[in-house]
């Protein structure tokens, strides 16, 4: 490394890409296209400024197999479905439970071979993939943080759960480093039910919606012949009073009749609402089912309405309400710990659940009303509140300061690294660290120093062509440096060390140990480095061909590397070994000489005689 020059490829650097795992209770399937698309959303809107991929696993009993993997990558992040056959007899109880752990387990290999290290893990909604997430916690160290959408929290159900689903529950809340909900009042709820964390609110998302063209709604425009009504929910009538928007939309159908009544969703009470919405119009039909439809649908669907009714008797969020809003389209809403949040009297009307009074005053006053709101202005206060890059940057901000351990050399060594540091990598090559700002190296082309392979440049790291030896850097510029397999290929040690010393506060060294150097001998490495005490020493090398090139070659076992005639074998004997090798090696003695220091580094150089 003797250049004398610089050159700056990438001109700033961006925030650190985390790796993030979703794990998730509910998630889009092929049994229901809708279940959980909010949580979709939310890893897509990660997805912008960190790698995702999202971990579902689902029981099947149409699967002929036991367990079925999906993998797909459907805008920025990948998206992992591990469906596992489910089990109906005696035994259901134990087999089921277990082919659930399983399939996580072969789900989070899948993700391991695209993502490698996990940083932090993304559970939503309790409690199965929280238990996964603990395990994991436990085991590996890997922090995870929590969002929540359930509605028993607020309705009820999850007081009357058995006393081991609480406790579970608050076992898992107690380890997560955060806890983000989707609105206050769920929030709120949950810390009542003696559920304590670290708490943030971090709503739901909702789509961009151009209205560039001319409403419908426009007062200029000649009326339509019908005015369409629209609901969106699942038909659970005790959540959300569907049968109360029937009588209401039937008693007002008697003076006026220009309205139609659509509802989008399915559910146990399905037959009950249809019979009822029978029993009160006659030939002329005005109360209109659609069935459970995909988001596509019910978008084209919102801008053919009028108005949209929420009649819930409880709610976390109501995303359905937000969406109506992004459309153009005026709500009616109840109060039931959600909508109230976002909607006020500019973008709708706020009723009391369960007042059926209310509930008709409200509908016959938007009749007349609805083409007074300006369909803009609702789209534009929705899309400003909730687009993807306001909620990303929010999980964004939330995720930071919990990931503070990265691995900072070949040997697997982890190290806390504080998120607001200015981190350097000298001599990144082609593994350049997940964690640094800023790399340096001085080729970027083919060498043999990386056996023959090209830099890594990523694109959200600054990369600067230079000198490790007289680096194009202030004093004390960087928080942390990362020197990773790089010393032993210098020529003038004492001037890197007393470089890095001048350009970071503190830092971390690692090369090759004097065991490494005599089993795995390098042709390109020119120092033999050792620790003592707090001194750093260097040996220069004297013998340049490892102890056994056989050794050497099951050790890269079908690798290409300068300087060595390579192995090649599919044999499982000598895979076995080679991987066991691996494994091994950093724990043995004097494999790696690891090194950190802080304001200063002590060397010693000896040299041949």
């Amino acid at each position: 490394m003797q250049n004398n020059f610089s050159t700056v490829l990438n001109e700033t650097e961006s925030p650190i890409r985390y790796n993030i795992l979703f794990l998730t209770k509910w998630y889009p399937n092929k049994f229901d296209p809708q279940l959980g698309v909010f949580v979709k959303k939310h890893a897509k809107a990660v997805s912008d400024l960190c790698n995702v991929n999202v971990l579902y696993v689902c029981a099947d009993q149409e699967i002929t197999t036991t367990y079925e993997t999906m993998i797909s990558n459907p805008e920025g992040f990948t998206e992992i479905i591990v469906y596992y056959k489910k089990d109906n007899s005696l035994l259901k109880s134990i087999i089921n439970p277990f082919r659930y752990i399983k399939a996580n387990r072969i789900g989070i290999r899948e993700v391991q071979k695209r993502l490698g290290v996990i940083d932090l893990i993304h559970v939503n909604v309790l409690n199965r993939p929280g238990l996964i997430a603990l395990l994991i916690n436990k085991l590996k160290g890997i922090p995870f943080i929590i969002t929540e959408h359930w509605t028993g929290y607020v309705s009820g159900k999850y007081e009357k759960t058995s006393a081991l689903i609480k406790w579970i529950a608050k076992l898992i809340i107690k380890n997560a480093s955060a806890v983000t909900t989707v609105s206050e009042s769920l929030k709120k709820k949950m810390q009542e039910l003696g559920l304590h964390a670290n708490y943030a609110v971090v709503p739901n998302i909702i789509e961009s919606i151009d209205l560039a063209a001319p409403s419908t709604n426009s007062a200029t425009e000649p009326a339509p012949a019908k005015i369409k009504i629209l609901t969106v929910a699942d038909l659970l009538d005790s959540h959300k009073n569907i049968s109360g928007i029937i009588k209401a939309i039937a008693s007002i159908s008697k003076q006026n009749s220009t309205i139609e009544y659509h509802i989008i969703g399915d559910g146990p009470d399905k037959q009950m609402l249809s019979s009822l919405a029978d029993s009160v119009q006659g030939a002329a039909k005005f109360i209109f089912f659609h069935g459970r439809q995909a988001n596509e649908y019910v978008y084209d669907f919102l801008k053919q309405v009028d108005f949209v009714v929420i009649n819930s008797n409880f709610e976390t969020f109501s995303v359905v309400a937000a969406e109506a809003l992004a459309n153009g389209k005026p709500v009616i809403s109840t109060i039931c710990g959600g909508p109230e949040e976002f909607i006020t009297s500019n973008f709708g009307i706020l009723i009391e659940p369960g007042n059926q009074l209310q509930l008709e005053e409200a509908i016959i006053k938007m009749i007349s009303t609805f083409k007074n709101y300006d369909a803009q202005k609702l789209n534009q206060y929705i899309s400003q509140k909730y687009n993807y890059q306001t909620i990303g940057k929010q999980f964004y901000n939330i995720y930071k300061p919990l990931i503070k351990n990265f691995t900072v050399g070949l040997s697997g060594k982890k190290l806390p690294i504080d998120p607001e540091w200015k981190v350097l990598d000298v001599g990144s090559g082609h593994r350049p660290n997940r964690r640094a700002n800023v790399l340096i190296d001085n080729e970027l082309n083919e060498t043999e120093h990386r056996s023959g392979k090209k830099a890594s440049v990523p694109s959200d790291k600054k990369m600067v062509v230079g000198d490790a030896l007289n680096m194009p850097f202030k004093n004390k510029e960087f928080d942390f440096i990362i020197a990773s397999h790089i010393a032993e290929h210098i020529d003038d040690p004492e001037q890197f060390c007393k470089e890095l010393a001048r350009v970071g506060k503190r830092g971390y060294i690692e090369t090759p140990g004097a065991l490494d150097e005599f089993f795995l001998n390098e042709p390109f490495h020119k120092w033999i480095v050792s620790k003592k005490d707090n001194c750093l020493v260097f040996k220069e090398k004297k013998n340049f061909k490892p102890f056994s090139e056989f050794f050497y070659g099951l050790y890269y076992l079908n690798e290409t590397r300068t300087g060595h005639k390579p192995l090649y074998s599919t044999n499982y004997l000598f895979k076995l070994k080679s991987k066991f090798l691996g494994k091994i090696w950093p724990y043995l003695p004097n494999t790696y000489t690891r090194f950190y220091w802080e304001n200063s580094i002590q060397v010693k150089v000896i040299l041949r005689k």
